[in-house]
């Protein structure tokens, strides 16, 4: 379901048909409630943040420069939003899905 948010926001940034567009963005919205309503919600680490070892277990690198990561590499851009299921505040988050980032 997380994965269909993410065909639909990407539709939606192509522009294409408006009756398709008006139709994609009512579902996502239900789509989003729905997640919402039971706990899980989309989060991503902002571009410019530095990888120290909190953000590493955080996310999912899908590309970098090529060569080892440094300590001081920073996120250029989110490639894809991540997902976390929090019960209430008095329990810790779980990650559903990490989100997906490039790094330089």
């Amino acid at each position: 379901m997380i994965d269909l948010d993410d065909l639909i926001a990407s539709r939606l940034e192509k522009g294409e048909d408006e009756a398709l567009l008006r139709q994609l963005k009512h579902f996502r919205n239900d789509l989003i409630r729905l997640l919402q309503n039971n706990s899980i919600e989309a989060y991503a680490l902002e571009k410019g943040t530095v990888l120290d070892s909190l953000a590493r277990k955080l996310i999912d690198i899908v590309d970098s420069d090529g060569s080892t990561i440094q300590r001081s590499a920073r996120i250029v851009e989110v490639v894809r939003l991540g997902y976390r299921y929090q019960k209430d505040l008095s329990t810790p988050s779980t990650i559903v899905r990490k989100p997906a980032v490039r790094v330089r």
